[in-house]
C-alpha cells in the first residue's frame, strides 16, 4: 500500500474508462518506478504503442532521476515494469518517426542540460542511446508537426528564456 508521503513521488496513474459511462474513469492504478525517492518530477507522460504489438505503451520523462522509463503495454490496462533510459532532466515528451525507419521514436527537452534528446526506437520497446542537441536554457516543452510541408516530423521547443526555437527534419 502507498503512503500519502510526499517522498513517494515517482508514481504513475493510470485511470481506465469506464465501459458503460462514457467521459467517466475507474480508480486509477498506481506504478512505482522505483521505492521511495526525496523529489519527484514526473513532468511528462506520452502513450503511443513503441513495441508494435497494438497495445497502447508509455514514455514518462522523469527529471528527478535523469531517466525516461518505458512502460510497455499488455493490452488490458496494465504495464510491465519499465525500463529506463539516460537523458539529462527529460522535462517534456513528444513522439514521432524522426529517422523514417518505420519504428516510433522519442524526443526529449532537458531542463537542465539546455538540449533535447532524440532516443531513436528499435520497433521493440527499446531505444539507442540519446542524441543530444543544443537549444539554450532551460527547455521546458517539446512539441512534433511537420512544419515546412515536406512530410518529415519537426521538432518544436520551448526554452524558458528567449523565443522558442524548432528544427527542421532532415533525413
Amino acid at each position: 500500500m502507498l503512503s500519502n508521503s510526499l517522498r513517494i513521488a515517482a508514481l504513475v496513474a493510470v485511470a481506465a474508462p469506464l465501459s458503460a459511462s462514457p467521459g467517466l474513469f475507474n480508480a486509477p492504478k498506481g506504478y512505482m518506478l522505483i521505492g521511495e525517492l526525496d523529489t519527484g518530477n514526473q513532468g511528462s507522460v506520452v502513450v503511443a504503442d513503441f513495441n508494435g504489438d497494438g497495445n497502447a505503451d508509455m514514455a514518462v520523462a522523469d527529471g528527478s532521476l535523469d531517466q525516461v522509463w518505458i512502460f510497455l503495454g499488455n493490452g488490458d490496462g496494465t504495464f510491465r515494469g519499465p525500463s529506463a533510459y539516460s537523458v539529462s532532466t527529460p522535462h517534456s515528451l513528444a513522439v514521432a518517426d524522426f529517422n523514417g525507419d518505420g519504428k516510433l521514436d522519442l524526443v526529449a527537452a532537458d531542463w537542465l542540460g539546455g538540449t533535447v534528446s532524440i532516443l531513436l526506437g528499435n520497433g521493440d520497446g527499446s531505444f539507442q542511446a540519446p542524441l543530444r542537441f543544443a537549444v539554450g536554457s532551460y527547455p521546458s516543452s517539446v512539441a512534433v508537426g511537420d512544419f515546412n510541408g515536406d512530410g518529415i516530423p519537426d521538432v518544436a521547443v520551448a526554452v524558458l528564456y528567449g523565443w522558442p526555437i524548432h528544427f527542421i527534419g532532415e533525413r
